[in-house]
């Protein structure tokens, strides 16, 4: 912006109100503008904060600013709250969400950690963040979002104004009837089971069955699952739902074992996306009596619906039912949305006879190359003779007479047809002119005189489509905006379910006059430049003032996974809606964009992520598709390449990849890429190749896929080699989930990089790690165990093994900062017992995580640490601590170097115990500082006078030491 500052000119309550829009971090930013940003944050009625970004150094400081934060002015209130958790317990987080709460939240949204921590048998055990017992009492709150969280049973429950409910993989050790009968008023309920739950349910029975019992609740929702998943849960669980005011239900995967419905007398829409039975690609036995008893009863519960919609993993599921039961009659059904596989299509005529008063008809018809050739559709049901009015087909393209079959036979005897929406597929447009597609309709039979075909088979057509439903829009809409209203609105409609609508009291009304649309135009682009599109786009409604400046915001944030898996026309319209974006204003720049793909394929996606690479993009982060085809029980995966203009971009400074491909462009320049993040690529070009041609690289990120198996045919991709002059950060990022398997291709990472100041391996993907010439290293961040598969520990005698972690270790053994997690100390111990390891004499900051059972090994440790100024300790205690741990030898860097020691321990009374922090005290000579931050008690149950007594009766060496204790909300000095 040049000339005056016209943001800072803004009234306060308009600068928070834009704040709002920001995630907490970058509204906190701001303070450093001027004197008149210095303290605006602190009034943003709102938190959105993202734990999983903050590095474990600076954690601490982190939450120190989080409690000041919610400290200051307590009396007002935070409306909106949105907090996602790292990959580890936080201390404390539970009473800071009680905290929130407290401050008259309504809109809660909060993602727990999902931390993980290895028992002494190298079991993996769950860490669970559970809730606090205010929030089940809130006056406040009405949407609720709680993902990986645990609830406890508080006794009693009563949300009076919660009207939406997301439940997201919960711990339960409340029963789900109980929360809902204290919210009076909700209206929508969503529920992901979480099939890895801690086994509570095994010991406990009443916690089998989830009973979905409300009398006000309007909509419930089974949502599918992250991934696919090939086993299901070792505790059988069966869902019940009874909701008499439920008017749209929707099962999106098969997580239950059974499902029971009752008084669902006000259903109007259901969705099914399950086969009723939990094992991935196997379908349930259809003599199994009790099975068939519970399939027909499901079906006779949802027979009163209007609208169905059903997956063609549902339609297997009905026609293998229909082989040993009778499904009941849907007398109420009028329209009907479906996805059957080609060899399924003789079904169809036995299950529209089911549908007796059947008007309107959605169906997709997959093509599969095991198809009858022979197949007819021969039968009429009732509906297709007399009722059915309208027929939308999605169907393959095939111009040979006698194809394309669901179009013959609906256009050939349904009798009152008043329209044919044709979507034809499987095509190339640009191969088939349009006049080949009508003249291939028009030679069909068709029986309804009043019948009329629309062919939705490009653009233009589509158009055609879509001002046609866009007449019902609102009137006070200008005409020349009603075709681009329909066709934005069609493409959210969907996303927008899920999604609660906004209520007066979640959003900040201004009154008066209309100030934000007085802004400059520059101003009001910047402005939602921080929206995403979807929500850009939705600005043009507001008024004339609104109407095209979307189209001017530099930059997209385009989400496609809101778009259900069988909406395949609002796709089309979606698309349609993007390419118009991407065609307005072609010279102007596109600075930054962001894609997340839904999990199905997307023709010409790879086109698309071209032409914005080509508008100059300078920030790009692309989440591909993780679609699967399933054969004989087999996952092959599809993948998204990118195209080749990426490797080539002049402009690029950012670079965001997940599921992508990356095939090989032959020449790669990306001459500004200073960072970039590669997440479960799929590659097929060599990793050191795509460095050689960033050539002032500074921050690299690696996740690497375990599941593609291209390497087992080229063994040039069993090495990664990161190689690179200019690169000063580089991370193996932790996988998504804690897996038990390993990849079945062996890799090596190779990292030579003499540039290279911070280093962090977050999970063992490699087999084997190489490092070279690591002459600037400043910081090391080690959570591996030198070995792939879970839980297994590397054999120390294995030569080959212990060499190369002593080169490795040789290879970091000039770093000054190294943090180091629980599961790589038992690894160097483990290490020790057959190798010495190396000096590192250039190191004054260690952290590092210690189980109670290896807290022996520490003094070894630290002998290899001789210059050693500041320990950063956290110890784990486990039951199996043997009760004779005496901590005696004292290394150089104890007696002679150590400064400053913080200790997070279990709080123990008795005398002998807290051996870490007794053990400091007693030989640290020149100890300056120690903070001790006891764990594992209730603060309400211990005085503070007790914690300053156990301490005081600890033998201190060094008369200058000054002793922290972060035991309550407020620091404690002795």
């Amino acid at each position: 912006m040049s000339g005056r500052d016209r943001i800072s000119e803004l009234p306060e309550s308009l600068l928070t109100q834009i704040l709002s829009y920001l995630p907490t971090e970058q509204s906190v930013q701001t303070s450093v503008l001027s004197k008149r940003w210095e303290n605006v944050y602190l009034s943003v009625p709102g938190l959105d904060l993202n734990c999983s970004v903050i590095r474990d150094e600076v954690i601490l400081s982190f939450l120190s600013f989080i409690d000041k934060l919610l400290e200051f002015s307590p009396e007002s209130s935070l409306f909106k709250v949105k907090v996602k958790c790292r990959g580890m317990l936080i201390d404390g987080f539970s009473d800071r969400i009680g905290t929130v709460i407290d401050r008259g939240t309504q809109h809660l949204d909060v993602v727990s950690s999902t931390d993980y921590y290895e028992d002494s048998f190298g079991h993996a055990l769950p860490g669970v963040d559970f809730m606090p017992m205010n929030l089940y009492t809130s006056k406040a709150l009405v949407y609720l979002k709680l993902s990986s969280s645990g609830l406890d049973d508080p006794g009693f429950v009563f949300m009076p104004c919660l009207r939406f409910l997301h439940l997201e993989e919960i711990k339960w050790r409340v029963h789900l009837e109980k929360v809902l009968s204290g919210c009076p008023v909700l209206e929508e309920l969503t529920l992901v089971r979480d099939l890895d739950d801690d086994d509570y349910a095994r010991t406990d029975e009443e916690f089998r069955v989830m009973r979905v019992r409300s009398q006000s609740l309007k909509r419930f929702s089974v949502l599918p699952l992250r991934q696919v998943r090939d086993y299901h849960s070792r505790v059988e669980c069966t869902l019940e739902i009874d909701a008499p005011g439920l008017e749209h239900m929707s099962l999106g995967d098969d997580q239950f074992d059974s499902i029971v419905v009752k008084n669902l007398s006000s259903l109007l829409v259901v969705e099914l996306d399950i086969k009723f039975f939990v094992k991935v690609g196997v379908l349930f036995n259809t003599w199994d009596v009790s099975k068939s008893n519970e399939i027909r009863e499901f079906l006779d519960g949802i027979s009163s619906v209007g609208h169905m919609i059903i997956s063609g993993m549902t339609v297997h599921a009905f026609e293998h039912y229909s082989k040993a039961g009778i499904i009941p009659k849907f007398n109420n059904l009028s329209r009907f949305e479906a996805v059957f596989h080609g060899k399924l299509l003789q079904f169809l005529p036995a299950f529209l006879e089911c549908c007796p008063n059947l008007k309107h008809l959605i169906l997709k018809v997959v093509h599969s190359e095991e198809m009858d050739e022979g197949l007819e559709l021969a039968d009429v049901p009732q509906c297709v003779s007399s009722s059915l009015e309208c027929v939308e087909i999605q169907e393959k393209l095939e111009l040979e007479e006698g194809k394309m079959k669901a179009t013959s036979y609906f256009l050939g005897n349904s009798a009152v047809l008043k329209k044919l929406i044709l979507s034809p597929t499987a095509y190339d447009p640009r191969n088939v002119a349009e006049s080949d597609i009508w003249e291939k309709v028009n030679k069909l039979t068709i029986r309804s005189t009043r019948c009329m075909a629309a062919a939705a088979t490009g653009t233009c057509q589509l158009k055609r489509m879509l001002h046609h439903r866009s007449l019902a829009t609102s009137s006070t809409v200008p005409s020349s905006d009603k075709e681009k209203l329909s066709l934005f609105s069609l493409a959210f409609d969907h996303s927008r379910r899920y999604n609660p609508p906004a209520t007066q009291t979640q959003s900040t009304v201004m009154s008066g006059i209309d100030r934000i649309s007085e802004l400059p135009e520059s101003l009001l682009t910047q402005i939602l430049s921080f929206l995403p599109t979807k929500q850009s786009v939705q600005t043009s409604v507001l008024s004339t003032r609104w109407k095209n400046l979307y189209l001017n915001v530099p930059g997209l944030d385009l989400n496609l996974s809101a778009i259900a898996y069988d909406a395949d026309e609002m796709l089309l319209s979606f698309l349609s809606f993007i390419d118009k974006l991407l065609e307005f204003s072609p010279e102007s720049k596109l600075f930054k964009v962001k894609v997340k793909c839904r999990d199905t394929m997307i023709d010409g996606f790879r086109d698309r992520i071209g032409i914005m690479i080509n508008r100059g993009t300078q920030h790009l982060d692309v989440e591909s598709s993780t679609y699967d085809i399933e054969d004989d029980s087999f996952h092959h995966p599809c993948v998204d390449f990118m195209p080749m203009n990426l490797y080539t971009s002049k402009t690029l400074v950012y670079l965001k990849l997940t599921s992508s491909g990356l095939d090989d462009p032959g020449f790669v320049f990306m001459p500004c890429l200073k960072f970039m993040h590669l997440e479960e690529v799929k590659w097929r070009v060599r990793l050191e190749k795509l460095l050689s041609g960033c050539p002032v690289l500074e921050e690299l990120a690696l996740l690497r896929d375990l599941d593609d198996d291209y390497a087992v045919a080229y063994d040039e991709f069993t090495v990664m080699r990161v190689r690179s002059q200019s690169l000063k950060r580089f991370r193996v990022l932790p996988l998504r989930q804690v897996r038990d398997c390993r990849s079945r291709v062996n890799c090596t990472l190779e990292i030579d990089a003499p540039g290279l100041k911070h280093m962090s391996l977050g999970e063992d993907q490699f087999d084997s790690i190489v490092v070279k010439n690591l002459t600037s290293l400043l910081v090391v961040e080690l959570d591996i165990k030198f070995f792939v598969k879970f839980g297994v520990i590397f054999n120390p005698w294995n030569l080959a093994k212990s060499n190369e972690i002593r080169d490795f270790l040789n290879g970091i053994s000039s770093v000054r900062h190294m943090i180091i997690s629980a599961k790589t100390v038992k690894a160097l111990e483990y290490y020790s017992q057959a190798e010495m390891i190396p000096k590192f004499n250039n190191l004054s900051r260690l952290q590092a995580m210690f189980h109670s059972n290896l807290l022996q090994f520490l003094p070894a440790f630290l002998e290899y640490c001789p210059n050693l100024k500041h320990l950063v300790l956290k110890v784990v205690h486990s039951e199996e601590m043997e009760e004779g741990l005496e901590l005696s030898d004292v290394p150089r860097c104890v007696s002679s170097t150590l400064e400053c020691v913080e200790i997070q321990e279990k709080l123990e009374l008795e005398e002998g115990k807290m051996k870490a922090t007794s053990y400091f005290l007693g030989n640290s000579a020149v100890l300056k500082k120690l903070i001790l931050s006891p764990t594992a008690y209730d603060p309400r149950d211990v005085l503070e006078s007790e914690i300053w007594e156990k301490v005081n009766k600890l033998t201190k060496r060094s008369t200058g030491c000054e002793i922290i204790i972060r035991a309550m909300k407020e620091v404690v000095i002795i």
